[in-house]
């Protein structure tokens, strides 16, 4: 009798999953790829049609990477020539903040008063979808939790 690893393992790679382990290495060693200082400013979001996309914290740290860009891809390449990675693509971390019934989208540039977005689902003319983006508006003011910059997404 196989066991159940094993079995997932076979199954995954007759079904075409076998380079997603690959995609889950790259993650793990993204410290190694990028060194010890810019990995505390980024991480990696996904790989999507052989681009790696990346968060960063901060312009500032975008603009190091675009200039090390080059380098980057190389060692990516070395390490993981399977992922085909071709490009880099980055965008830039955001952080949701209430304050008095308001909601506030903040990077590290400026703060952006989200109360446009309210009313512009008002306007919206399909009622299902004006009924989800404000379930969906409504849930996120009314949590409870606030993200934070160090908040990982699963």
């Amino acid at each position: 009798m196989e066991k159940a690893g094993d079995l997932l393992k076979k199954y995954l790679i007759e079904n075409g999953f076998n380079n997603r382990n690959l995609d889950f290495k790259i993650f793990r060693d993204w410290e190694f790829i990028i060194g010890k200082k810019i990995y505390g400013h980024s991480r990696i979001i996904d790989i999507i049609d052989h681009v790696l996309i990346i968060e960063v914290d901060h312009p500032g740290w975008l603009q190091i990477m675009t200039l090390k860009e080059k380098e980057i891809l190389k060692k990516i390449g070395q390490k993981y020539p399977e992922l085909e990675i071709k490009h880099l693509k980055y965008q830039l971390k955001l952080e949701i903040i209430k304050t008095n019934n308001n909601l506030k989208i903040k990077n590290n540039i400026k703060n952006i008063d989200v109360n446009p977005f309210k009313t512009g689902i008002q306007n919206i003319k399909n009622s299902e979808l004006k009924n989800s983006l404000n379930n969906l508006y409504n849930c996120v003011l009314n949590s409870e939790r606030r993200v934070d910059k160090n908040d990982k997404l699963e």
